[in-house]
């Protein structure tokens, strides 16, 4: 019998049946979806035990049930406490294709997107004059979509919708899982928008010319964004520190790449990163979930995570990597 991932057996669960048709299925069943399932699955968590929120309100309601397995009462909340502390054993990560790469990072939730960890965590450790410490046949700059690194920034973002790219991390490239990024949302914007920080002296001009910019567009590829914010083709450098600026804030992300148009609509020249609002990139529920966030408790969350990948990690860089 497959254990649920919620923690309890699935022997004279009333949810049983539910549970697994959600898995299979963004329908839910005609008896109604198991809460457990629906929610872990909305949070992109393998089991309850990975989320960061665990034990929580809901599995609280629900994890007290002795007929449901919790003998004693509470016995898969110590069951999804276990089974973090098995995936915080599998710290070492190889990393062999794309797929090992987002099964890694959703893992772990969030990463350095270069081969420089910056004391915190990286899943290609090694960048292209090095040779890998393991064997694999994943190598910068290749070319190839399913072995090169600097490819995957943008795969995941045309294939996937749970995972952002860009600037966020020590003004470098990173990832975020959409499990987490609620977590870096809490911490670092605290719920403000960027019109409230700017009127608290913690947004630059700059910036907010930027954002403003991409306000009227669903996005808008870098050098187009350059034009409407008012840029001369002399300020590329105070253009590209608005666009850091907002991306370490979380207020803008990557979302793609395009490529110039001539007046005929034909593409030339090499693809330059394309801009959204974090809103618009994520959808109103994931701010929902950042706005029930204490920016402490968030902070407390991603740091554990922290010292679960790496547990050499510098607090001080830890500070650093959370709050931006």
């Amino acid at each position: 019998m497959v254990e649920p991932r919620c923690g309890l057996s699935r022997a004279g669960c009333t949810w049983g049946s539910a549970a697994a048709a959600v898995s299979r299925s963004a329908v839910p069943p005609f008896h109604g979806a198991c809460p457990l399932a629906r929610c872990r699955q909305g949070r992109g968590h393998p089991h309850c035990g990975g989320c960061p929120a665990f034990p929580c309100a809901l599995s609280a309601r629900h994890f007290s049930d002795p007929a449901h397995g919790d003998t004693p009462p509470g016995a898969r909340i110590e069951r999804g406490r276990a089974w973090a502390e098995e995936k915080e054993e599998r710290k070492a990560v190889e990393i062999y294709s794309y797929s090992d790469f987002v099964e890694g990072l959703l893992a772990a939730g969030f990463a350095l997107g270069g081969s420089n960890a910056e004391g915190i965590y990286t899943l290609v450790p090694w960048d292209w004059r090095e040779q890998p410490p393991y064997d694999t046949p994943v190598r910068w700059h290749t070319g190839d979509p399913e072995t090169d690194p600097w490819e995957w920034r943008m795969r995941v973002l045309t294939e996937r919708d749970d995972i952002a790219y860009g600037k966020v991390f020590f003004k470098k490239s990173g990832y975020i899982t959409r499990a987490w990024y609620p977590y870096f949302l809490a911490a670092r914007r605290q719920g403000r928008t960027l019109f409230e920080a700017y009127e608290e002296g913690q947004v630059s001009r700059e910036a907010k010319r930027v954002y403003e910019a991409l306000l009227e567009a669903d996005s808008l590829p870098a050098h187009e964004l350059k034009r409407r914010a008012g840029f001369s083709s002399q300020e590329k450098a105070p253009f590209e520190r608005a666009l850091t600026e907002l991306q370490m804030g979380l207020y803008i992300t990557v979302c793609g790449r395009q490529q110039k148009r001539s007046q005929t609509g034909e593409g030339y020249g090499w693809p330059s990163a394309a801009f959204c609002t974090a809103e618009r990139f994520w959808g109103c529920g994931l701010f929902r979930e950042a706005a029930a966030l204490s920016p402490q408790g968030a902070e407390e969350a991603i740091a554990r995570q922290v010292y679960r990948l790496n547990p050499e990690a510098p607090p001080k860089k830890v500070q650093k990597f959370i709050r931006g």
